[in-house]
């Protein structure tokens, strides 16, 4: 336990570093939530992706706007979903800090750290709003091939399973949409 604290408290130290750079933010509530379960809770896959330069892929994506490259949007979009949901648990833990439940864990952090817990809660509560953007504007953009692909690999980023496995993919992107398809051969459903 004293180690993950250490390296916790690294984190905690390369953020403060430079506050304007929120890199080292998702790795250091990941490592906070490895807190509360035995084995971890973010995997050492999870742990890697959000260490990934997602400039890159930007970078990949605008050289070609209109036929992005499908590799880059999918990292992007397991990127941006694994950072949805660790938000979500992290801002959880750390108001659970407080409970009857929650004083075990507390129990084991210095109360500094609890504060400055406190603090990043602060500073990302808020963030899901533009994640959810995001993710509403890169999944659309997945073929069926790479949504398959996304499907399987964003369940790696946890050690429980956390999603619905009747998730399904609605073609949005056009190479899967039937052939022959033509948007004004849709019947209008509000007429």
């Amino acid at each position: 336990m004293d180690e993950h604290i250490k390296n916790i408290l690294a984190y905690k130290n390369l953020i403060d570093t430079d506050e304007k750079n929120d890199f080292f933010l998702f790795p250091f509530m990941a490592l906070v939530l490895n807190l509360t379960i035995e084995n971890g809770f973010v995997t050492a896959d999870g742990l890697n992706m959000l260490h990934h330069n997602i400039l890159d892929d930007f970078k990949i994506i605008n050289e070609d706007p209109k036929n992005p490259s499908q590799k880059s949007v999918c990292r992007l979009t397991l990127y941006y979903t694994l950072l949805y949901n660790l938000i979500i648990y992290y801002c959880g833990f750390v108001c659970g800090l407080e409970t009857e439940d929650g004083k075990k864990y507390a129990d084991l952090l210095p109360a500094d750290l609890i504060e400055y817990l406190k603090k990043i809660y602060n500073r990302v509560e808020n963030y899901n709003a533009i994640v959810e953007h995001q993710l509403k504007t890169l999944q659309p953009l997945l073929t069926e091939k790479y949504a398959k692909v996304f499907n399987a690999v964003k369940r790696k980023h946890w050690y429980k399973n956390i999603f619905d496995d009747g998730a399904i993919h609605i073609p949005t992107h056009p190479a899967d949409l039937p052939e022959g398809f033509k948007p004004e051969n849709c019947v209008n459903v509000t007429k």
